[in-house]
């Protein structure tokens, strides 16, 4: 990789080391989320990073064998270019220009590695928060999370392949990167989720009694904080709820909706109306009712890319023969009613 980001080394290096504040850490992160290229960056320079040990108390940096893992991590056969008894190194410009970026970071980091100590005794918490918009941003062992809006999410400023855990007020989609059988946590209100590597939808907002999780690939521990012995296991197309005060309800998930607020896809399969009702509302956050029980027995098949609730509706209305009124934020579905028979 060319070294046109080089501007990027001495954050990258001061997050790596734990020298960086919260908000420098926000920073990169934002700087990683911003383009594919960023994060793979990152890696490569995270990953020669790792290719030296955990110091202990008292560490003094060791330069010769940080270049000879340096240079054995480049090279296939170091012998071609280390002369044999020689602390020679091969000169830099041998050297394809992301080794060059390797290699001078390898440097700096095996220089400071002793504030590694201070900083996995740091308890600074790194945040994101979403306004009216979503957002995916990537956490530091590279895994992937999609928050809704209105969401909020943290981690500590330790985090790391041995260390996964994040704190969830809100709903967020995540794929997680396996990280050698190391466990990934969320930790909402009242529940914890844990996984090895999967993919599953958590909603825990702190003004709302029950959090849920939904499962789409891999394997979840689904449990309650105040009751550990409370747990269950949750597998593709599992979906398990916890209300306070409440036990553990596990089901088969259902709505097709799930991640709509992700996809920005709405989709409906000859379903009854009280139900597009109440996924509607959900959706956009806008109160949607039925003025009369008849109009449950209306069905409605349609699918919606970007749907605009205005728009949705139109459609709705058009096809099950009712009117639609709007009061501030609420609507009201009215009509005589349908012949089930009829309805497809």
């Amino acid at each position: 990789m060319e070294n046109k980001y080089s501007d990027r080394l001495e954050l990258i290096e001061k997050c790596l080391r734990g020298d960086a504040s919260a908000e420098e850490q926000g920073l990169l992160l934002s700087w990683r989320n911003a383009k594919p290229e960023h994060e793979q960056y990152f890696n490569e320079v995270r990953d020669v990073w790792k290719l030296t040990e955990n110091p202990k108390d008292g560490f003094e940096p060791d330069v010769d064998a940080a270049w000879n893992k340096l240079e054995r991590r480049l090279f296939s056969n170091p012998k071609e270019h280390i002369r044999k008894g020689s602390k020679q190194r091969t000169k830099m410009f041998h050297l394809q220009p992301w080794m060059q970026i390797a290699a001078t970071i390898l440097l700096i980091v095996s220089a400071g590695l002793w504030a590694m100590n201070r900083w996995k005794q740091q308890d600074a918490r790194v945040q994101f928060a979403t306004a009216d918009k979503k957002e995916m941003i990537y956490l530091p062992d590279s895994s992937k999370v999609w928050l809704n809006a209105h969401t909020k999410i943290s981690y500590s400023k330790d985090f790391n392949d041995n260390h996964r855990e994040v704190m969830l007020d809100g709903e967020a989609f995540f794929e997680v990167r396996k990280a050698k059988g190391m466990s990934f946590t969320v930790v909402g209100h009242t529940a914890k989720v844990e996984v090895l590597g999967t993919s599953f939808n958590v909603k825990a907002y702190r003004n709302e009694p029950l959090e849920e999780v939904e499962v789409f690939t891999g394997k979840v521990a689904f449990s309650s904080q105040k009751d550990r012995r409370e747990k269950v296991f949750l597998f593709p197309g599992d979906k398990a709820k916890l209300k306070k005060d409440e036990g553990i309800a596990q089901e088969k998930m259902q709505n097709e909706n799930t991640l709509a607020w992700k996809t920005e896809r709405l989709s409906f399969d000859n379903e009854s109306l009280k139900e597009v009702a109440v996924q509607l509302s959900a959706y956009f956050k806008k109160e949607i009712i039925l003025s009369e029980n008849r109009l449950e027995g209306c069905r409605f098949t349609g699918t919606f890319e970007k749907p605009v609730l205005e728009d949705v509706l139109q459609v709705i209305t058009l096809s099950t023969n009712t009117t639609v009124k709007k009061s501030g934020n609420n609507y009201q579905l009215t009509g005589e009613g349908c012949d089930t028979d009829l309805n497809p």
